[in-house]
């Protein structure tokens, strides 16, 4: 492991991930080496069993309150031929309100991945809804095969003083390229590959926004990704991002309608993740 971590983080992880490993009925010399995590529009594409709410695994240290599509349940599940772990419904770095403590928040986005690096980790598929930036190369219902990241205007990650890493290096360039040819085969859904730009929230960004992301390279935008990269980046794990797009540039959705939008797809995104899985965890 090339990257400096700190000392409590890496701790806490291992505490974290065995208590992890305990609830999901893994022995002490079981791995986790590979996971899914399921964004907005993916969460009833999969379910998980066993599976526990990631609150009963001392990961969450502030209530946050709920977020509709969202389980926050860890487990276990065969995709694409390969046992996998799954996170149903992640915790974002812009659910700090005003009553809960932005630190509280980072340490629960950090944990919620770290605890599997902890469980022997090595290959992360990362999905989650977007806004599109141009219809032309990602209309709303197409999917984006992350290729590279934009975080000027991410905001803090979850990441301690000396933890200095480049989230997009976590990206397999090779997994991500036999994903996007699998699925343009698939003939399910549209597929595009392209720059996911993150912002914090939890304000959705406006169509001027979009326009000034779309102008600057970016084809997508979203809350999420990049926190998890992040961390797989420390760890050596590596990524792949994927984003199904709910609305176009001009569309402005509450989070409840792009859960909806990807709830209505969940077959041809079920079968989505079964080729990307075949894909990437080889």
């Amino acid at each position: 492991m090339d990257h400096y971590i700190d000392r409590m983080m890496h701790s806490r992880a291992r505490d974290v991930g065995g208590t992890l490993r305990s609830r999901l009925g893994l022995g002490p010399d079981d791995t986790v080496e590979n996971l899914i995590i399921l964004g907005t529009g993916f969460g009833e594409s999969i379910a998980p069993d066993p599976s526990v709410k990631m609150r009963d695994l001392g990961l969450v240290f502030q209530d946050v309150g709920e977020l509709h599509g969202h389980d926050r349940r860890a487990g276990l599940a065969t995709v694409g031929g390969k046992r996998c772990g799954i996170i149903s419904g992640r915790y974002h770095m812009g659910e700090a309100s005003m009553a809960t403590s932005p630190s509280s928040v980072r340490m629960m986005v950090r944990m919620q991945f770290e605890m599997w690096c902890a469980l022997g980790l090595k290959r992360a598929l990362l999905t989650c809804g977007t806004g599109g930036l141009d219809d032309s190369i990602a209309p709303a219902g197409s999917l984006v095969v992350v290729r590279e990241l934009m975080t000027l205007f991410a905001g803090q990650m979850p990441l301690a003083t000396g933890e200095y890493v480049t989230p997009s290096a976590s990206i397999d360039q090779n997994a991500s390229e036999r994903i996007a040819r699998a699925l343009r085969e698939l003939k399910t859904l549209r597929v595009a590959q392209g720059i996911y730009a993150m912002v914090p929230g939890p304000n959705v960004e406006s169509c001027h926004d979009k326009g000034v992301l779309q102008s600057l390279g970016a084809t997508v935008v979203g809350m999420s990704l990049v926190p998890s990269m992040c961390i797989a980046a420390l760890h050596g794990v590596q990524t792949v991002g994927l984003a199904f797009v709910t609305n176009g540039p001009d569309g402005v959705l509450s989070h409840k309608q792009n859960t909806l939008r990807g709830a209505e797809r969940k077959d041809e995104l079920r079968e989505c993740l079964e080729v990307a899985a075949r894909a990437i965890f080889v």
